[in-house]
C-alpha cells in the first residue's frame, strides 16, 4: 500500500488494506453493536460449509445446501459501500418524490401535521 501523504510504501495483508472499520456496526440504545456482523458471519460460515459440500460432489444442491448457498450469494451483494450508497440514493429519490406529491396538496399536509401534533384546528 502506498501512502501518498507520507510518500511511503508498505506491505499489508488484504484484510488490513481493504477492511472498513465498523462498517456493519449499528447504534442501539445500549451503544454500538456488532449484531449485524455476527449475523453475516453466520451466513458466511454456512455458505462456506455448503461450498465445501458442493466441492465434494453435492450437486445439484438441494435442501439446506441450496438454502445456505442462496443466502450466501444474496448477502454478498449487500456487503460493500457501493450497495449502501445505492440504497441511500434510492431512499433520497423516493423521499424527494413523496415530498413533491405532498407539496401539491398543502391542505392535506396541514391536516396530517395537526393530527400528529394532537390539534384539530
Amino acid at each position: 500500500m502506498h501512502d501518498l501523504k507520507q510518500n511511503d510504501a508498505k506491505r499489508l495483508h488484504p484484510r488490513a488494506a481493504l477492511a472498513i472499520e465498523n462498517f456493519n456496526t449499528i447504534e442501539t440504545e445500549k451503544g454500538p453493536s456488532d449484531a449485524v456482523e455476527r449475523g453475516l458471519a453466520e451466513i458466511d460460515d454456512e455458505g462456506a460449509t455448503a461450498l465445501r459440500r458442493v466441492e465434494q460432489g453435492s450437486w445439484p444442491a438441494f435442501g439446506e445446501v441450496r438454502q445456505a448457498l442462496s443466502m450466501f450469494i444474496a448477502f454478498q451483494l449487500t456487503r460493500g459501500p457501493g450497495f449502501r450508497a445505492q440504497m441511500d440514493h434510492y431512499a433520497h429519490e423516493i423521499t424527494s418524490l413523496m415530498m413533491k406529491v405532498q407539496a401539491t396538496r398543502p391542505a392535506s399536509v396541514r391536516r396530517k401535521f395537526r393530527g400528529a401534533a394532537g390539534t384539530r384546528t
